[in-house]
């Protein structure tokens, strides 16, 4: 089996989430970028189709987000596990950074950190810069599972002959 075709499943699921994760924030932070014009409406980017896709995209593509770390930790352990050649540090440096995929979606779902508007706020834009700081976690975590897997995958069990 090639070093390419291993782990191919955990790629895939974490190439997505950070994609998911980092388009998904760079619309939040474009949003709080704007300034706010209507009473107790949340700014949207963009005109008024815009808003409708990044709505949808919410609920089709967010909320399964959300359960993606949990199905990276299953399935990468797993996977590391059946191939036998993933040494143990290997499998917890994986459950470390499904922990920081965790954390952040924490810290999204809990809005972290992301100034408070009261509903009767008109003006000037009041810009949410922790967004920055969660795409690149998100980018950062996506990066370092694929070099993981990269490493597990060409490893070499401590048992086996070279």
């Amino acid at each position: 089996m090639s070093r390419c075709s291993r782990y191919k499943t955990c790629r895939a699921f974490a190439i997505c989430w950070a994609a998911v994760g980092t388009v998904g924030l760079g619309y939040f932070f474009l949003s709080s970028t704007i300034p706010i014009t209507t009473l107790g409406d949340p700014p949207e980017w963009g005109p008024a189709w815009v808003g409708a896709v990044a709505v949808t995209a919410t609920l089709l593509l967010g909320l399964p987000w959300l359960a993606v770390p949990g199905v990276l930790l299953i399935v990468g352990l797993i996977q590391m596990h059946w191939r036998g050649r993933a040494r143990w540090w290997w499998q917890l440096c994986w459950a470390v950074l499904v922990a920081v995929a965790f954390v952040i979606e924490l810290m999204v779902l809990t809005g972290y950190d992301v100034p408070f508007l009261a509903p009767n706020y008109q003006g000037a834009a009041i810009v949410a810069w922790i967004w920055l700081g969660e795409i690149g976690g998100c980018l950062l975590t996506g990066v370092a599972m694929l070099a993981v897997l990269t490493r597990a995958g060409s490893a070499r069990r401590l048992d086996t002959p070279a």
